[in-house]
């Protein structure tokens, strides 16, 4: 269980900035309607397209000149296109956190289903243009990043590898030996992906 003080910094900054956070929730009918209005685009991504953030962007790009662009997630970078249209490039760096290689999953369940062949084509065509367009690439790991060099051949010099860091109580965190239960493994991750419980149900761990 975390405790609310652990989340005081981050509580701090967001105050700080609350007059320059925009947020737009997303729903099941706005992804829908993205879908059907920009059908051009990968469903992946298109799914993240809202007018209203287009809008501001705009705004914001008129008033404001900026060092660093990120777009936290590939589906993030569905403005990528539009944003190199209204900055500088020798001005603006734009940076692309990759959590995920979308054409990956896709490939995984594209083996057994035909509709979803097709749009692995269209994804992995998506995703290339985006990673070359963007200036640099953020990935988790080297195996990520070996991925992106061979999939995409994105060249190495321009991704860089950023492993996820740990909150401060991670650290914190008193174990004791006795209380340990023998050839138990910790498994941290997200169980709403079925490659994720796939992982548990195979994976084989001598003890």
């Amino acid at each position: 269980m975390l405790a609310r003080s652990q989340f005081a910094d981050v509580d701090h900054q967001i105050t700080a900035l609350r007059d320059r956070l925009y947020t737009y929730p997303l729903s099941k009918l706005n992804k829908l309607h993205a879908c059907l209005t920009s059908f051009q685009i990968p469903f992946k991504f298109s799914s993240r397209w809202q007018t209203a953030v287009i809008k501001n962007l705009q705004e914001l790009l008129k008033q404001n000149t900026y060092n660093i662009i990120h777009f936290e997630y590939s589906h993030a970078a569905v403005y990528l296109d539009f944003i190199k249209q209204q900055v500088n490039s020798t001005q603006t760096k734009t940076v692309i956190s990759i959590h995920d290689v979308v054409s990956q999953s896709f490939l995984r369940k594209a083996e057994s289903n035909f509709i979803l062949g097709i749009e692995l084509a269209r994804v992995f065509h998506y995703e290339k243009t985006l990673y070359s367009t963007a200036n640099e690439l953020w990935v988790l790991s080297k195996k990520d990043r070996d991925i992106l060099t061979s999939l995409f051949s994105i060249p190495e010099e321009k991704v860089i590898v950023k492993p996820p860091k740990f909150s401060k109580f991670i650290y914190q965190v008193k174990r004791h030996s006795e209380k340990i239960e023998k050839k138990s493994l910790l498994f941290w991750g997200a169980m709403n992906r079925p490659e994720n419980e796939e992982a548990i149900l195979t994976t084989e761990v001598p003890c």
